[in-house]
């Protein structure tokens, strides 16, 4: 048990700071777009019944194509989880869903998203943003 644990948090690290501001600027799109949250968990429920990230990249385009995922959210998660391994594909999942719902009670995600200029503190920015609780 105590190994998995260990696998856990070495796995976490791999996540690199880029990949979390990008995840925190699809979460405020996802906001902005009105995702409904019952999506961001069939995605993970997809990847759970599967084990197959392949698969799941193709229910997200098929979510996209009938409008119940916003392109662009759609496309930019599909950049993220494109080539990543099971376990790295829980874990954005995870990610992207733990900021989706931190920004429920938030509103003006648009106002966020124009007026954070440095991609590089995007999220730090949101966690402050939700924070705050505009």
């Amino acid at each position: 048990m105590a190994s998995s644990v260990k696998t856990s948090q070495s796995e976490s690290q791999n996540i690199d700071k880029s990949t979390l501001n990008k995840l925190a600027r699809i979460a405020a799109k996802a906001r902005v777009s009105r995702l409904d949250k019952s999506q961001v968990n069939n995605l993970l429920e997809m990847l759970y019944s599967t084990n197959n990230p392949e698969l799941l990249l193709i229910y997200l385009a098929r979510q996209a194509g009938r409008n119940e995922i916003d392109k662009d959210v759609a496309r930019e998660l599909y950049e993220i989880l494109n080539n990543k391994n099971l376990n790295e594909a829980v874990q954005i999942l995870g990610i992207f869903k733990w900021l989706f719902e931190a920004g429920e009670r938030t509103r003006d995600f648009d106002q966020f998203l124009r007026q954070t200029a440095n991609q590089n503190q995007l999220l730090e920015e949101y966690i402050k943003f939700v924070l705050r609780g505009r």
